[in-house]
């Protein structure tokens, strides 16, 4: 059962974080626990430490970006990185993986994985960021290497609700990144 409300409250909140409602947080918040329970469960040590080591303190910060972090406390526009720091994410996410995937492998006997776990732990913490600050590339991130990877990763550990789930992301990935470029394309002079 915490496999499927996971599952479903993960799903609805992609699918309204696309339309860049608010109210996706407090649904991830709920979403968040019930899959850091469930990967605990299953021993992939990444993604519990991620959903809830991670995704949940981050949703009360992005909440606030969201609803206060643009000019003058007002909702924050999607908008895109600047030519000089799109690398900097890139960046970010390999030592994040190479440290992550070091820490995981040194510690914890049972662990599955170890750098693919880590890989998607932190191209998920990139993105996170990056979707917080409603940039454009956050959908960039969430497509490839969060998840195409997890897909394949679920797959390989039996997860097969949470491959499925990650399936539809994927699309839903696809039309976030399409209506966030409408969106910062309008918010542009």
């Amino acid at each position: 059962w915490v496999e499927f409300w996971g599952t479903t409250t993960s799903l609805w909140s992609v699918w309204i974080t696309q339309r860049r409602n608010v109210l996706a947080l407090p649904v991830v918040i709920l979403s968040v626990v019930l899959m850091g329970w469930f990967f605990n469960s299953i021993e992939l040590v990444g993604q519990t430490w991620l959903h809830c080591g991670y995704y949940l303190p981050v949703q009360f910060w992005a909440w606030a970006q969201w609803t206060r972090g643009g000019d003058d406390d007002t909702e924050l526009v999607v908008t895109k990185l600047d030519n000089r720091t799109r690398v900097t994410p890139l960046a970010v996410g390999v030592a994040a993986t190479v440290a992550l995937g070091r820490l995981l492998d040194a510690g914890w006997g049972n662990a599955l994985y170890t750098y693919w776990d880590a890989s998607i732990v932190a191209a998920s913490v990139v993105a996170m960021i990056l979707l917080s600050k409603k940039k454009v590339e956050s959908w960039w991130l969430w497509i490839l290497p969060v998840n195409v990877s997890a897909i394949g990763l679920y797959v390989k550990t039996e997860a097969y609700m949470f491959a499925a789930l990650y399936c539809l992301f994927l699309v839903m990935a696809f039309v976030g990144l399409s209506r966030w470029i409408r969106a910062e394309r309008a918010s542009t002079p």
